[in-house]
Parts: structure tokens; sequence; C-alpha cells
């Protein structure tokens, strides 16, 4: 990920995911390289919220190996944990392909 812009291109890419979530959405992130962690719990996507969400995605730096199925499986878990339910559930895999 840190090769090529990749970095910015992910940042790019979630900003305009951001743009259709409205305020009833809720969002959260999961990071995942070697080691998973959530970014951020499940918020609504507030104005507000979504740029929390998006300083703090600018902050994170590549480093590790790309553990797909460990990133899944958090986000899996991470939606399977939440309280409210909304009528669609999406997760978005945002990755560099190695």
């Amino acid at each position: 990920m840190e090769e090529q812009g990749k970095m910015e291109l992910l940042v790019n890419s979630f900003t305009y995911l951001l743009s259709y979530l409205d305020e009833n959405d809720r969002i959260s992130v999961v990071i995942f390289n070697s080691l998973t962690r959530r970014l951020c719990s499940l918020k609504r996507a507030t104005p507000e919220n979504k740029e929390k969400v998006l300083q703090s995605l600018k902050e994170v730096k590549p480093q590790g190996a790309t553990d797909i199925a460990r990133g899944m499986m958090f986000a899996f878990h991470t939606l399977s944990q939440r309280r409210f339910f909304n009528p669609i559930s999406s997760i978005f895999l945002l990755t560099d392909g190695l």
C-alpha cells in the first residue's frame, strides 16, 4: 500500500463511498495487515462523524502483510454485534491486492 500512492487512492475511494451515506446509516472502519483492528466503532454517518472517521483513516500508515480473511472476519463480527439494524447492510473491502 506504500507504493504508487495507494493510500491516497484508498482515502479517495473511501471519501466517495461516504458521500452515499446519510445520517440513518452507520459506519465502522476495520483496518488490517498482519494485525486487525477497528479504527472506529459503529457510528451514525453524520457529517461530523464522517469527517472524524476520514481524518482517522488519513493518519493510518501502511505496514505488514494483507490478511484479507482476518479483516473480513473482523468486519463480519462487527456487523453481527450491532444494536441497530438497517434494511440493507454492506461491507466494502478496499485493499492493495497483495
